[in-house]
This record gives structure tokens, sequence and C-alpha cells, in this order.
């Protein structure tokens, strides 16, 4: 049971990325379920979870602490196991990991999320509010909702009641930058002065005590503990952006700034604010509270009316008898069927926009920013949008991301790991691309055996064409290079024969890029076969890997020019 001692909202940080949770939720039941959820399973679940190969923590020390880390917050708060007496998958645990619609089992869940409840203890009467409701109230109400404008304003509404304190505060900041001399460095210069006024004003009453002690840092001083708590505002803010883009109730804007409702589903968030209790209940004890968690079926969505799934259907023009025979999960089969297809839709508009070199730059500045000291939240899901982007950009082929995307067709979830991230077919050859951002040694382990095999399956299934693999990475593992240098010398029959896979960094991708864009006549699909054709042949006469990859790069700032220098006919 945990004590609230903070003074603003806070959100469920751990794992950072919601989805994760489902491959860790499931190793947790499917080997200690029945088992008492204590120091010695804690440390054998760490231990399970840090050999696990879709795990890309680090290990730590303290491993009981790590598991209870990876469990006691999202996974127990939002009620998808019960830790006690022993460990079990509860009902919404069980939607969640095998059901059609995880995105409704968890927007069920976030919206129930309370505080305080009988896992959240609130000694000092904080609390009074459901913060996922009153943040999507917030998206709604707004029209969108900026991370920004969460970490400043957003986690002060401790209770429902101030709800339209905080939403004017918003209002008002947004007229303030009207009147801002707008461009980055003034935007920034604001942010921070509002955001550390904000933070002064929530904490002067420790401040003027002396009580600024943190668990974070060593240093008691005004400046680490504001810095403390403005870092935390900042995570916070990120948390709550991505466990609600899980609900597929709102969408992220292209440059993943803010927030708004999606359009498919303006009706669905507004049933959600006219009926959902913005009180939190009161619970006597915590079988209670569990009872009222446990339950997969609340609160009632207005999926689960058929009357309203029908009118949705019929607002994309379809109208038909046969509704009124359908049962209700074959109605939001249906439904969900046409949301994706205009997901598709979406994605090939941008695949069309994308080969007109317009967004260029764009996606140069976020290779950029993956490349960073600090890169962004979500960086294996952003490095898998923007390789797609790369390669839609460059030429003329079908370039499929098998990554999940929102109603807007901005990227939502990594690829599944029994398939490529990326898949490219052309008209002369086909070929994978594979990415990363882990390093060291668990890349190797993560990525060496999984790219050849998903090569493998590829060409199996394409026979008709030549098939390369490509695989990016910030930076090539040494025993990654040696793996792939190595598969294009040995033909292995579970990986169907040479596996002709072409490691590149991001900077080497930036490079061709560049290349490319320079070019008054853009390359095409042929320009990057003659390339990945040469990169393969230089296996042959390389004196080793490194030599190899030394070729490749080298190969890379000229990839246009092959076929007019003859080293590809």
């Amino acid at each position: 049971m945990a004590t609230l001692r903070s003074k603003t909202l806070f959100f469920v940080t751990s794992p950072r990325t919601p989805f994760k949770m489902l491959p860790e939720v499931k190793l947790l039941v499917e080997e200690f379920s029945d088992k008492t959820w204590n120091t010695d399973t804690q440390s054998q679940f760490a231990q399970r979870l840090s050999d696990a190969i879709f795990f890309a923590g680090t290990a730590v020390k303290d491993k009981a602490f790590s598991a209870r880390d990876r469990i006691n917050r999202a996974p127990k708060a939002l009620g998808f196991v019960n830790l006690k007496p022993t460990i079990q998958l509860t009902e919404p645990g069980r939607q969640l990991l095998y059901g059609k619609r995880p995105y409704e089992i968890f927007t069920r869940q976030l919206l129930k999320f309370q505080l305080p409840s009988p896992f959240h203890k609130d000694p000092h009467n904080v609390f009074n509010v459901k913060p996922y409701l009153e943040i999507l109230r917030l998206i709604y109400d707004l029209g969108s909702l900026s991370k920004d404008e969460i970490k400043v304003f957003a986690i002060q509404l401790t209770d429902y009641q101030k709800y339209d304190v905080i939403k004017n505060k918003i209002k008002q900041f947004r007229q303030d930058l009207l009147n801002l001399d707008r461009n980055v460095t003034n935007y920034k210069r604001f942010l921070y002065s509002t955001l550390l006024n904000e933070t002064m004003k929530i904490y002067c009453a420790e401040i003027k005590t002396g009580n600024i002690k943190t668990r974070e840092s060593s240093e008691k001083s005004v400046a680490s503990f504001i810095k403390t708590k403005m870092d935390n505002a900042r995570d916070y803010a990120d948390a709550c952006f991505r466990y609600l883009r899980a609900t597929e109730l709102v969408v992220a804007s292209k440059s993943g700034a803010y927030l708004k409702v999606s359009d498919d589903k303006i009706a669905d968030v507004e049933y959600i604010i006219k009926t959902v209790d913005r009180k939190p209940t009161n619970f006597l004890n915590e079988k209670e509270y569990k009872a009222y968690l446990f339950n997969p079926n609340t609160p009632i969505l207005i999926t689960d009316d058929k009357v309203s799934i029908i009118k949705t259907i019929e607002r994309y023009g379809i109208k038909q008898e046969l509704y009124n025979k359908l049962s209700l999960e074959q109605l939001k089969d249906y439904r969900d069927d046409l949301i994706a297809n205009k997901r598709k839709e979406n994605v090939a508009k941008n695949a069309i926009e994308l080969r007109t070199y317009n967004q260029y730059s764009e996606i140069i500045s976020l290779f950029k920013q993956l490349m960073g000291k600090r890169v962004p939240v979500d960086s294996p899901l952003l490095l898998e949008w923007n390789v797609w982007r790369a390669f839609a950009m460059l030429n003329d082929g079908q370039i499929e991301g098998n990554f999940k995307v929102d109603d807007e067709g901005t990227p939502l979830m990594t690829a599944p790991g029994n398939k490529p991230d990326i898949e490219c077919r052309y008209k002369d050859f086909n070929s994978i691309i594979e990415v990363t951002m882990s390093t060291g040694q668990k890349q190797y382990e993560m990525e060496g055996e999984p790219v050849a095999r998903h090569l493998g399956k590829f060409k199996k299934e394409n026979k008709s064409k030549d098939t390369f693999g490509i695989f990016i990475a910030k930076s090539i593992n040494d025993a990654t290079l040696a793996h792939f240098y190595t598969l294009h010398k040995v033909p292995v029959s579970y990986y169907g024969g040479i596996s002709k896979i072409i490691p590149l960094d991001i900077e080497t991708l930036i490079k061709m890029l560049t290349v490319a864009n320079s070019c008054k006549q853009k390359p095409s699909s042929k320009h990057l076969l003659n390339f990945l054709k040469t990169a393969a042949e230089a296996s042959n006469t390389a004196t080793d890997e490194k030599n190899w990859y030394d070729e490749i790069k080298r190969l890379a700032k000229e990839w246009v020019d092959l076929t007019n220098r003859g080293y590809i006919a």
C-alpha cells in the first residue's frame, strides 16, 4: 500500500510504455501464478525478466525492488494482476492479454483509477480525483492538450472540483503565448519560467520550512528540490500521454506535442464525460476496492450499446438492415474494421506525400534527436516510424511498417516480435528492415537471431524475388556485425540459405538521405538495389567484418551514383 506524499497528480510510469506491460504480465502469470509475491518471487521474476528476449532494460542489484517497480505500479494499480494472497491474473488482465480489444479494457481500467484508494492512502486529504478521466475531459473541452500543459498545469488537478481553475490557467497560458514573439528559444524560456513559477507556488510551504530533501538527490537545496519536482512533472506528463493513447480515444499530433480526441471517437469521449462519475468512491477496505477494480464490465462505454455502435458505423455512410441481426461483438468487429481501413488510407496518403521530400528536414531532425544523449520518449517506436518515413520517401516501393498507428496514422506501438519491423516490396526485389535503439551486447542478444529468422521466413513467403535484410541502429555492436558478416558466407537452411543483411547506423542512413535529397532527379528502387547488391558482394572481398562495414559506409556516401560508376550493371 502506497502513501501519497505528493502535492500534484502522478501517473504510473512503469513500464514507461503501456504495451510493454503485456509480455511482462504474461511472464508473471505463466511462471508465478498461485505463488506468494514476496522478495524471493520478486527476485526470481526480475531475473527471468532480465533474461527475456523482449526486455530492453538493464540488470539492477536490487532485483526485488526492480520487480515491484514493474508490477506494483501499472499492472497492479490498474487491476490487471492481483498480488494478494497469491499472484493471479484478473479478468481485466485476461482481456488485456488475450481479448480482441485491449484498448477497450485499458480504457475501463484507466477510468476507474482514482486517488485516493485502498492502494493509495492520502493522509493529508489532498486528492479527490480520477486523473485520467479529468485529463480526457480537458482534452475534449480545450480541443487539445499539450504535454507541456499537462506538466505545468494539469498535474495540479488533485481534486476534480479544481477543474475550472486549471482549465482557465491553461487558457490564460495559451493567450499569453499569442502575445509572445514566438520562436523556439522564446517559447522554451517562457515555458521554463512558467513551470518554475508554478512549481515554486505549489511547494512554497516546503521551501519556507526547509523540508526540501528528496530521495532522488543527496543534495539538499532549493534548486535541487525544485529541479527534481520539475523533472517529475515532465515524467508524469510523458506517462499520462502514453497511457491515454493506449485507449485509442485520442491521437497525437505529428510532432507528438499534443493530444486531441480522434474524430472517430468523439461520441465515445462525450459518452464517457456524461456518464462516468467524477467523484471517487469511498471504499471501506481493499476487498471492496478489488471487486470494483477487477470488474471488466465497468464503467459502461458507448461500445456496450448496439444502437450507438450502429450510429458510429452509419457515420461512414453505410446503412444496412442486417445490423439489427448482428451481435454486439460482431458490430464491434465491423466498426473496428472500418476504423482500421481508414487508418490504412491515412498511412497511404502520408506515403504519397513523403515522396515529395517535403518532410525531409523533419525526418533528419528526428534522426538526430534519436542519436542524441537525451532521446525522445518512446524512441524505439519513433525510430521504426522515422525509418519507414525515410524509405517511403526514398523510392517507389510498397513500404509497409508493422508498427501500429492511431487513427491519424501517427505511430502508437512497435511491431510485434514475430514480424519484421518494416516490409519493402519493389518491382525487382524485396527487403525487410529491422531497427533497434539497443546497443552493446544486448543488441546482439535481442536482434542477431531474430533478424535472420524474419528474413528467412520472408524469403520463403516471397520466393520469386531476391530479398535483402537491412538492419538499422544508433550504432552497430561488434558481435552483431560479426554475426551478419558470417551469415553472408555460411548458408543456413533454417534462414533460407545465405542471409544478405546490410547493417547501417543512423548516421550512415542520414548520409544516404542527404545524398538523395541533393539529387535533381530523385533516386528509385533501382539505385537502392544496386547499393544492397554492392554491399552484399563486398563481404566476399573484405578482409574481415570491420573492413566490410567500412566499405558499406563508403558506398553509402555515393549510393545513387553506383550504377553510373559501373559497380553493378
